[in-house]
């Protein structure tokens, strides 16, 4: 890749990044419903962009997916992820705790 096809292919991200910010909040506010009252609207929309960012590096619209579906997962899933670590981290017992909200949330 030529410096000018990178330059081009950031660019890309860049407006799919701030196209598609509005999903984290939608998707992290839907998650917290269904979450402990312990989890933070911040911490899901931190990790949901970290999510968000990793799905704009990573996406071939070759593959037949929307960006907005394939990003979806991904934002959902980072969330969750970062949910699952600190509980793990904070020695919760994740399946006692979020056994019926983790598997509603993850359902979407």
């Amino acid at each position: 890749m030529n410096k000018a096809q990178a330059y081009l292919r950031h660019q890309d991200s860049y407006v799919l990044v701030e196209r598609h910010a509005p999903l984290v909040k939608r998707i992290a506010q839907h998650l917290l419903a269904r979450l402990p009252s312990s989890v933070l609207l911040d911490d899901l929309i931190q990790a949901g962009m970290i999510g968000l960012l990793e799905a704009s590096r990573n996406f071939d619209g070759s593959k037949g997916a929307s960006f907005e579906t394939y990003a979806g997962i991904r934002i959902r899933g980072a969330m969750l992820d970062e949910i699952l670590a600190r509980f793990f981290h904070q020695g919760f017992d994740v399946r006692a705790s979020l056994a019926s909200t983790a598997g509603a949330a993850w359902a979407g």
